[in-house]
């Protein structure tokens, strides 16, 4: 049974019509509303007429194109496949990811025990290829802050662990470089804020003399036009006195967040590093009474051995 209503000022007479013929209407799980526009034909009825049919559900042909499943059967080449881990580890993922797990803990903290050397990775810095830059607008390379520390050094080591101190200049002071620091990573940091302050201010309460440097993945281009934008906001919550250790990289390079797990956007990913960017303690997400207590022991060892 077809309805038709002239679009008169009544609207109210005209929604209590439409609501009538939807709620006697029947539905299905695979049916379909189809909406069909004519112009009356008589000139005492003016405007247009909406003809609605509900079609049988064993009477409709597949009209549409499953993208996810699309890619899933006929990925092949790699622009193919890198579509395919959009589709299925993509914003919408990671949302109902941190839905489902709201305190983030997408893997266990290691213990309170520090990793081994030959357990431990490498903190992925040569896959930041080009420099980042901190909140107080300071461009630099993210491994000038975490393993050397010093600008000039880096130009004199380029890549190595070693200090390297001109004995020549009498002002030269080579300062000692902490047995331990924390790297945090985040990449829509304005949604893991609580996460990120937690590990500082615990970290600030525990360890104040540890390092805590930040480091935020700015990936897709969107986020990168209007991240002035986020930076400003940012700005407002995030200490003046942290601007200095608060450093933006504007890419997501895939193999650096595969060896650091970093996987869903809206949690924080910790990192404990030893004074040659070996990854000895790592946790993430919110933290919590257990994982805290590990942290302090595994830094603890680290500061004593």
């Amino acid at each position: 049974m077809a309805l038709r209503v002239a679009c008169t000022p009544h609207f109210s007479s005209i929604f209590r019509s439409l609501s009538r013929n939807f709620a006697a209407s029947p539905f299905t799980k695979r049916g379909y509303y189809v909406y069909n526009i004519s112009h009356g034909h008589s000139p005492k009825k003016r405007g247009h007429f909406f003809d609605r049919r509900i079609l049988p559900a064993q009477n409709q042909s597949k009209r549409y194109l499953n993208i996810f499943d699309y890619y899933k059967k006929h990925a092949k080449t790699e622009g193919q496949k890198k579509v395919q881990a959009d589709l299925e580890k993509g914003y919408f993922y990671d949302h109902n990811e941190i839905t489902k797990n709201p305190k983030g803990k997408l893997f266990g903290a290691t213990g309170s025990k520090p990793l081994t050397s030959n357990q431990s990775i490498k903190f992925p810095l040569l896959l930041l290829d080009h420099r980042c830059t901190s909140f107080t607008g300071e461009k630099t390379h993210f491994e000038d802050t975490v393993l050397l520390n010093r600008e000039e050094e880096r130009a004199a080591g380029e890549g190595k662990d070693e200090r390297v101190v001109n004995e020549t200049d009498a002002t030269a002071v080579q300062s000692p470089v902490p047995a331990a620091r924390m790297v945090i990573v985040t990449l829509m940091r304005q949604f893991s804020a609580p996460m990120v302050d937690e590990w500082k201010a615990h970290m600030r309460k525990s360890h104040p003399d540890i390092p805590v440097k930040e480091l935020i993945l700015v990936e897709s281009r969107g986020y990168q036009l209007t991240w002035g934008l986020w930076k400003y906001g940012l700005k407002k919550v995030i200490p003046e006195a942290d601007w200095p250790d608060v450093y933006y990289y504007f890419s997501r390079p895939q193999k650096f967040c595969e060896k650091l797990k970093v996987t869903n956007k809206f949690v924080a990913y910790v990192y404990i590093l030893d004074e040659h960017a070996n990854v000895r303690w790592m946790g993430c997400g919110m933290p919590e009474g257990r994982e805290l207590a590990d942290l302090d022991a595994a830094v603890k060892i680290m500061q004593h051995k």
